[in-house]
């Protein structure tokens, strides 16, 4: 129910963009990680 209140001030955007950054770079460091470690 709060995320409806935050999402009405637009804070809730920010956050989920923050959430989506922090996803999409942890998937390109383990992609990265499974890559290095194939090499060996």
């Amino acid at each position: 129910m709060q995320y409806q209140k935050c999402l009405g001030r637009g804070c809730m955007n920010i956050g989920v963009i923050a959430c989506a950054i922090l996803v999409v770079l942890l998937l390109a460091y383990l992609i990265y990680a499974l890559f290095n470690a194939e090499e060996f």
